[in-house]
């Protein structure tokens, strides 16, 4: 379905066929799909969401073994819990919190 997002064109997906289609690595391309305002502040530079290819494969799996198994996800979860608990707890300028800063020290 042809749409726009922020006054710019898109394309909406659904369905199981397009779930394949997203996923098959040659069809998206990820560098540059996310506006500079987002990456500054949900993600990172070179985070696996704006790569391709290879690139794309190897940080991906750097993570996925993370989330595979019973109680992975549950442990993670902890993990990143306890640590942005820390973050805040030592940040020394009110205000001056940062998250993409913090996420990187996590």
């Amino acid at each position: 379905m042809r749409t726009r997002l922020l006054g710019k064109r898109a394309i909406a997906l659904h369905g199981p066929a397009a779930g394949r289609f997203f996923y098959e690595a040659h069809h998206i391309h990820r560098h540059s799909a996310l506006p500079e305002p987002v990456i500054d502040t949900l993600f990172a530079r070179r985070a696996v969401h704006t790569l391709d290819g290879k690139r794309h494969r190897s940080h991906k799996s750097l993570f996925m073994h993370l989330l595979t198994g019973p109680d992975r996800v549950a442990s993670l979860a902890a993990h990143v819990a306890r640590e942005w608990e820390r973050a805040v707890a030592t940040e020394r300028t009110p205000g001056a919190w940062s998250s993409s800063t913090r996420s990187r020290s996590c």
